[in-house]
């Protein structure tokens, strides 16, 4: 069984808004960009979004969800900072 997270880190600018955060922000959606923390995506609403999978070894319980959450919480953190204040 698999554990999928969402984060929605806001809309993205336009460049006359914010012509560096926007480029920051493409950057991080390019395909061919990888990554260890899953994707990045604009949405068709324009909306900046980061998604991230993992594996959930068995048994699953209350325990292993909420470390899975926090280990990469804590790991896109830096990214999600960065994607935000641009």
């Amino acid at each position: 069984m698999g554990l999928v997270l969402e984060t929605d880190l806001g809309p993205l600018p336009y460049t006359l808004e914010n012509k560096e955060r926007r480029a920051y922000l493409k950057q991080l959606n390019d395909a061919g960009l990888e990554l260890p923390i899953g994707e990045f995506l604009v949405t068709e609403h324009s909306r900046f979004r980061h998604r991230v999978k993992r594996t959930l070894e068995a048994p699953i319980t209350g325990s292993v969800i909420v470390t899975a959450v926090v280990q990469l919480l804590l790991t896109a953190r830096p990214y999600h900072e960065l994607a935000k204040t641009g």
